[in-house]
């Protein structure tokens, strides 16, 4: 269970749900230059959320095949590889790939043509929909009472690893990115935990309820955090790299331990 536990809280680590959250606080609060912004870092978050979780919680789920330690390392490198290439051909990626490639070719002044530019806007309307139906569904912030700790350790983990990232980006490149790019970059990795988690929650078989949860409670402190935030300025982004920094060990203060010990400890 603790095993099981820790690969549900590392794979929830990675990626955020920046469709259905981002995006429009993004637009609301930094105007359409803003939303742009959130699409470009979303490409990267794509590659995260669908390659790079899936074969984290491939890779932490796995059965032990027995025999040496050569043996073992060649089990998990072929279930690593097969997790690669079944999300590969995940549709999102693709349309991610599709768009890349037709922005190279035809260049950056050029929109789709307007019959594909209507069927998108057809797609993300619907989407939007279903997206906000199963947020709908998946907010019943109850939890058991043996799970609040797990939770909140959890919780702290992703966001204190968010912020320690949102730091360091911006001490590194913050001048690149400049005021808009480093408010947008920090709102995004502020948002909360994608709704994927459930679904590879059920396709690893790990405990849904928590992974539920997890998707719950993110959106609530994602939602305070960033509101906090968009009252800051970003006028020097190096600047404000060091109160990200300092903030980030308090938030993982409450996860000393490494995954398993605290899951046990909870528990």
């Amino acid at each position: 269970a603790a095993r099981a536990r820790a690969a549900l809280v590392s794979g929830s680590a990675l990626g955020a749900n920046l469709g259905n959250f981002a995006y429009g606080l993004s637009e609301t609060l930094y105007g359409v230059e803003g939303l742009r912004r959130a699409v470009v870092f979303d490409a990267t978050n794509q590659v995260w959320l669908l390659v790079v979780a899936h074969a984290v919680y491939a890779h932490r789920t796995e059965t032990d095949v027995g025999g040496d330690r050569e043996t073992r390392r060649a089990a998990t490198r072929r279930r690593v590889a097969a997790s690669v290439a079944k999300q590969a051909r995940n549709p999102c990626l693709v349309a991610v790939v599709v768009a890349f490639a037709y922005r190279v070719m035809v260049g950056h002044a050029n929109g789709f043509p307007p019959a594909i530019d209507e069927f998108l806007a057809f797609l993300g309307g619907a989407n939007k929909t279903f997206a906000m139906l199963a947020l709908g569904i998946l907010f019943e912030p109850k939890i058991a009472s043996a799970d609040l700790c797990a939770l909140g350790s959890a919780l702290a983990r992703r966001y204190g690893t968010s912020m320690m990232c949102a730091g360091v980006t911006l001490a590194c490149i913050g001048p690149m990115l400049g005021e808009l790019g480093s408010a947008v970059t920090v709102t995004c990795m502020l948002s909360p935990i994608a709704l994927l988690t459930v679904a590879y929650a059920m396709e690893f078989s790990l405990d849904v309820t928590f992974a539920a949860a997890l998707v719950n409670y993110s959106n609530l402190i994602s939602l305070v955090m960033i509101f906090a935030i968009s009252r800051v300025s970003f006028a020097d982004p190096v600047a404000l790299a060091p109160a990200l920094l300092a903030i980030a060990p308090s938030a993982r203060g409450a996860t000393a331990s490494s995954p398993p010990r605290w899951i046990v400890r909870c528990a």
